[in-house]
């Protein structure tokens, strides 16, 4: 799925959602509001998913409070692309192509084990 269509679909489902073009824009988005769970690309311009999550998880360590969970969408299934991204600090990978389904069952199982950083 790309950006479009999962806004699309979430839209669809009663979600409010915001959506960057890149990684920076994901960052900043995350500094002004509080948000359920992200969905992240991996591949995106200016600061990939990979380094956004990590600067996201420095930030939470500073602000404290809940730990936003963070999804991995990407091209990327490879077991060892996945144990990167967990690494990373993201709780879930999700490989594209997804539908809703797997999606809306990814997004419940990370946000019912939110935890503080």
């Amino acid at each position: 799925m790309n950006r479009f269509a999962v806004s699309r679909l979430l839209t669809k489902a009663g979600y409010q959602i915001a959506v960057a073009e890149n990684g920076q824009e994901a960052l900043a988005l995350y500094e002004q509001k509080d948000f359920d769970v992200i969905i992240m690309d991996i591949q995106m311009p200016v600061l990939d998913g990979v380094e956004a999550t990590r600067l996201i998880r420095s930030k939470e360590k500073t602000k404290g409070g809940a730990r936003t969970p963070i999804i991995a969408l990407t091209s990327y299934a490879m077991k060892e692309d996945q144990d990167a991204f967990l690494a990373a600090g993201m709780d879930a990978h999700l490989a594209k192509p997804a539908g809703m389904d797997e999606l809306q069952r990814v997004m419940d199982e990370v946000r019912s084990k939110r935890r503080d950083p």
